[in-house]
């Protein structure tokens, strides 16, 4: 019995099964290549995937912190101006202006529009508000919208005031129901609120953004506020922030935010209605060949935002993005030519073993391209045996990471490397071989003992019928550490806030006790001046009243004396006493101390100043001039603002009696240059000396001998000038003198 032989040529098949195995054969190679392809391709595109989602959301991450750390340090600063109220019994405006003016807000808090007070005020008390509210300055104050209400609520301090703020002095923000709602919250629950949308009374029609406002509830001192109950009685105002929301994206992000694609909605579901801020490209199509989005909720100040964020154009450019379409082209033209290969062999012997030497050789190459690729992976990668930890391969990232050769590393074990347990790392990759991709957060220990905090994402892959595990790690160890700064910084600064009161009491009482302190000193070495002034002015009308009564007895003498004349001379004698009532009016009047700030004329402050000196200086024969070309209005203390008049007019006194000028005289003379008011003081006395004028506004320092200075006028002055009153005061020599410049910024309606 014969068998078939073991092998036969493919000569003896017919022609027909030729063609049918020539035929059918190359299709089925193509359609196992597409199959391969399509696999490979599937699996790069995931990890494509996944590494671009993972560096997206580390983004998206950083971005969302950073708006919540920013609206977190403008709840702390709202927290600091409640402070203040709760620290002293009475907070007027200056004292609101000293505590925020050096805040410098507008850089330090982008996006913030400014920091308001509105207090509660009593429907019998509007017309006292109003009137009081005028007297401090502003003339045209009135509470707005107008009506009739139980109470009002009008803003009555805001910083920075100036611009577009000017227009919310006097608003009743209780009246706007948006705002309402946000108060009675913050009111009720003693924490700050934030509001949903609203349009700011700063904005106008041409360039309005979308606004927001952040309350923080003000009690009044000793009353008890444990309950609901208990803070509606004891409310006494509110401390407001607002903010444009165009304006707070850009100050955070700065020149990022014209390529972000990001849109914030107030609530936890976005709508169209409820949209905050939507970035320029919000809409534009992603240049990413994923599409990749995240929407997160986050909650300040009592209120939920969603805020989605989108890839910003050429994100994830040179990443490995394109990885995937270079595995299906490349795959697609290797199962072409598996085909033709397949079809050239089963039509020729010489051609089927020519094809076999090829697809080896391409075969090869394909295993050095994967080397390649595996090899060339910027990211550390490698591949674990589930079933014992074994490190079957890795790259050289991998190697240079942790500080082994690639050979040691084919020798050890992950536990080796992860310092997690065995049984934790046991049920990770069990987890991964059941349920696929995985990712997490771990420490690992470099070969140097250095260890490093790592993000890991893994999967299962499939290899000569076992799974083993891939990984990609990266190193995240600065990522840690900087949100630990992070952490410590924003302890340290609410530890910062919580003294933050005690802080500002003690500096406040401090500063009031020096002003206090110097201004008394001033006031004390100007008192002798203002008794040698007054003699100087008493002389001549004591002379002139002793003359009628001398002129009265001549006239009764000698029978002269009619009820006309005694009237004439009792005319004249009044009149005398009256000016010298008025001389003793004029110096209380000037020594008297301003509480408020007022609206006055500097004309009228020359003139005082002048007339208190005049005596003095017409005695000594010393000439002054005034030059005015118009009358000016400014904001400060007309008193104060007097005192330093007279400090400089005296200075200019002193130096020109010291230097013995042969034909003293001093020019006074008062102008508009753009925006500012400004008055110039200037001698004939030579000049201050270089070496001097440097110190001149120096307290305690003079040229003057012991006897005849204190050092403390042109310091008060400056003092007066430049903290109080928000201007500046300086000194130069001109030809045969020294000038005084005094300048002060007029108001906006003036």
């Amino acid at each position: 019995m014969t068998g078939p032989p073991l092998h036969s040529d493919s000569s003896t098949l017919s022609r027909s099964e030729q063609r049918k195995i020539g035929t059918w054969l190359p299709l089925v190679v193509l359609g196992a290549g597409l199959l391969v392809t399509l696999i490979l391709w599937r699996q790069e595109r995931g990890i494509a995937f996944q590494n671009l989602q993972d560096d997206f959301n580390f983004q998206s991450r950083l971005d969302i912190e950073q708006i919540k750390h920013h609206l977190e340090a403008q709840e702390q600063l709202l927290r600091g101006v409640q402070g203040l109220f709760n620290a002293l019994e009475q907070v007027g405006r200056s004292e609101f202006h000293a505590y925020l003016s050096p805040l410098k807000l507008e850089s330090a808090y982008p996006g913030l529009q400014g920091i308001s007070y509105a207090s509660i005020v009593p429907a019998a008390h509007k017309k006292t508000h109003i009137a009081t509210t005028r007297k401090q300055g502003f003339p045209d104050y009135t509470i707005h919208p107008a009506g009739e209400r139980d109470s009002y609520t009008p803003v009555i301090y805001l910083e920075p005031f100036s611009g577009r703020n000017v227009r919310v002095l006097g608003y009743d923000t209780f009246t706007e129901p948006v705002r309402r709602a946000a108060m009675e919250k913050a009111r009720d629950t003693g924490e700050a609120t934030l509001s949903e949308k609203v349009t700011l009374r700063q904005e106008n029609s041409q360039s309005a953004q979308t606004g927001l406002l952040m309350f923080m509830p003000v009690y009044r001192h000793g009353l008890p506020r444990n309950t609901t109950s208990e803070r509606r009685t004891a409310i006494n105002g509110w401390v407001a922030g607002s903010f444009r929301m165009d304006d707070l994206i850009a100050g955070i992000f700065r020149e990022r935010t014209q390529s972000m694609r990001i849109s914030i909605h107030d609530g936890e579901t976005p709508s169209e209605e409820n949209l905050l801020y939507a970035s320029p490209l919000t809409l534009s199509p992603a240049s990413s060949p994923f599409s990749l989005q995240k929407t997160t909720s986050i909650n300040i100040a009592g209120r939920t935002w969603a805020i989605t964020i989108r890839p910003p154009a050429g994100f994830g450019t040179g990443s490995g993005a394109d990885k995937p379409q270079l595995v299906a082209s490349g795959g697609i033209v290797l199962s072409l030519l598996l085909a033709l290969f397949t079809w050239q062999m089963t039509t020729s012997r010489s051609r089927a073993l020519e094809t076999a030497r090829s697809m080896n050789r391409e075969l090869i190459e394909s295993e050095t391209r994967y080397r390649q690729m595996f090899d060339g992976n910027t990211s550390i990668t490698y591949l674990v045996d589930p079933d014992d930890g074994r490190i079957i391969d890795a790259n050289e990232a991998a190697a240079a990471f942790w500080g082994y050769s690639l050979d040691e590393l084919r020798t050890m074990r992950i536990t080796d490397i992860n310092i997690a347990s065995l049984e934790v790392l046991q049920n990770m990759w069990k987890s991964i071989t059941s349920h696929g991709n995985y990712i997490n957060e771990w420490r690992h220990k470099l070969k140097s003992g250095e260890i490093r905090c790592v993000e890991i994402f893994g999967g299962p892959l499939s290899f000569q019928n076992k799974t083993l595990l891939f990984f990609i790690t990266h190193d995240i160890t600065e990522r840690k550490q900087a949100e630990q700064a992070l952490a410590v910084k924003q302890q340290q600064l609410e530890e910062l806030n919580a003294s933050l009161e005690e802080r500002v009491s003690r500096a406040v009482d401090e500063l009031r006790r020096k002003d206090k302190i110097l201004i008394q000193q001033n006031r004390q070495a100007a008192m002798g001046e203002m008794i040698n002034n007054i003699a100087h002015q008493w002389r001549q009308p004591l002379n002139s009243l002793g003359l009628v009564i001398q002129n009265t007895r001549y006239e009764y003498d000698a029978g002269l004396l009619t009820p006309d004349q005694m009237a004439l001379d009792m005319k004249l004698g009044m009149e005398l006493i009256q000016f010298m009532s008025q001389t003793i009016d004029d110096f209380r009047t000037f020594f008297r101390e301003d509480k408020e700030i007022k609206r006055f004329s500097i004309a009228e402050s020359i003139s005082r100043a002048i007339t208190l000196l005049e005596g003095s200086l017409m005695s000594h024969g010393i000439s002054i001039t005034t030059e005015q070309e118009e009358d000016l209005l400014i904001d400060g203390y007309p008193n104060e603002y007097a005192q330093a008049l007279l400090n400089l007019l005296i200075n200019a006194r002193d130096a020109l009696l010291e230097q013995e000028v042969e034909h003293p005289e001093i020019k006074l003379r008062f102008s508009r240059e753009e925006d500012y008011a400004v008055v110039s003081i200037a001698d004939n006395a030579g000049g201050i000396p270089v070496d001097f004028i440097e110190q001149i506004f120096d307290p305690y320092f003079t040229t003057k001998k012991q006897e005849k200075g204190t050092g403390i006028g042109l310091y008060m002055s400056k003092m007066i000038i430049e903290k109080h009153m928000g201007g500046s005061l300086k000194v130069t020599n001109l030809e045969g003198g020294a000038e005084f410049r005094i300048k002060n910024r007029l108001p906006a309606e003036v």
